[in-house]
């Protein structure tokens, strides 16, 4: 029998991209409907998931749960030895022991934009330590397979892309949120960063004065409050909605009642956001950075620029635009959305790990 840890230590984080990833990841292996050949290669798997403690989460036939604790984190010489240990992110706070053999999945270098030198120089040695103990590395996204190769020595290692999967669920019945006051608004979502470029979207409301704009995420920061003091001296705080984080269910219906999604941000491995919103049949309007760029392709819209008559002039034009090709083909966001599902995911995930037991 095999023996195969996934390190899903950051479920327990669900207002985070990461976390979300990591729940979702552990619900789609659980229950991913395996090939023929599959099936047979992994037939003598046994899956463990490395949970934060009191975790809760179905666990299928076949499946283990193990709590993360100090061992793992700080003694991991003394944790037991697996035949593979994924890591589902490149900075994992808990570590295998030093016989397994490790995947390690890299969802971004943002601190290249987001950290000064010396800190910069920090987090490459510690990305270059981990690629370096892994015998396997992926990449959620062409444009973080390429920084990656970029500042980081490989030492011949391959890096594999693997698209992230993406899930929205609907939800009918849901009651709309007390915030929302008018007909029409925009919306923004994301952990409350300089690198998330919300401000850039401010003085564009002036130009809007019958939408709102709805920015969720955690505002505890002093970016937070940076955009809430621009809010004031902008004397638009009756347009601009900052409800912190928000459930799934209150998320959903933001997606799905939303005129756009706006994301102006200057680092992204993935954008989560983009095919959620396309999921909902929303358009999207993004900052033309590589990796928004090749995840939202021709399907989405590109700021020209952030000066905000001519972000507001853009946006009104492509609205239109939107709504003519929507009745042509109603579901062409939906249908491009749907490429970037779980099953295909997990499946690549899957054979990777066939793969690597083999040897």
């Amino acid at each position: 029998m095999k023996n195969v840890i996934i390190d899903v230590y950051k479920a327990g984080g669900l207002f985070s991209g990461l976390g979300q990833f990591s729940v979702n990841f552990a619900q789609a292996l659980m229950s991913a409907e395996l090939s023929d050949k599959l099936s047979d290669e992994l037939s003598n798997v046994k899956f463990t998931l490395l949970v934060p403690p009191g975790f809760k989460l179905e666990m299928k036939p076949g499946f283990e749960f193990v709590e993360a604790g100090f061992r793992q984190r700080y003694f991991p010489v003394f944790s037991r030895r697996y035949d593979l240990w994924h890591s589902l992110h490149q900075f994992p706070s808990h570590l295998p022991n030093r016989n397994t053999p490790r995947i390690l999945t890299v969802h971004d270098l943002n601190f290249l934009v987001e950290k000064d030198g010396g800190k910069v120089e920090k987090y490459l040695k510690k990305l270059q330590k981990n690629v370096d103990r892994s015998v396997a590395i992926t990449a959620i996204s062409n444009a973080t397979k390429e920084v990656l190769e970029q500042n980081i020595d490989m030492k011949g290692r391959p890096v594999t892309t693997i698209y992230n999967g993406v899930k929205l669920k609907a939800h009918p019945a849901n009651q709309q949120p007390g915030y929302i006051t008018g007909a029409k608004y925009f919306f923004a979502i994301g952990v409350f960063k300089r690198k998330k470029n919300f401000e850039v979207l401010l003085p564009m409301m002036k130009f809007f004065p019958d939408h709102q704009l709805i920015i969720a995420g955690e505002n505890d920061t002093s970016y937070g409050q940076f955009l809430r003091q621009k809010v004031n001296e902008l004397g638009i705080g009756h347009q601009v909605v900052f409800p912190g984080k928000v459930a799934d269910d209150d998320k959903d219906w933001l997606y799905n009642h939303c005129e756009a999604l706006m994301m102006p941000s200057m680092a992204e491995g993935f954008g989560l956001p983009v095919i959620e919103a396309m999921m909902a049949e929303k358009p999207v309007f993004l900052n033309p950075i590589s990796s928004l760029q090749e995840v939202g392709g021709s399907f989405a819209c590109y700021f020209d620029g952030f000066e905000s008559e001519a972000m507001a002039q853009q946006v009104s034009t492509q609205l239109v635009e939107f709504e003519t090709l929507k009745k042509h083909d109603p579901n062409r966001l939906k249908t491009y959305a749907n490429r970037f599902n779980w099953e295909t995911c997990i499946f690549h995930y899957l054979t990777l790990y066939a793969d690597l037991l083999k040897r």
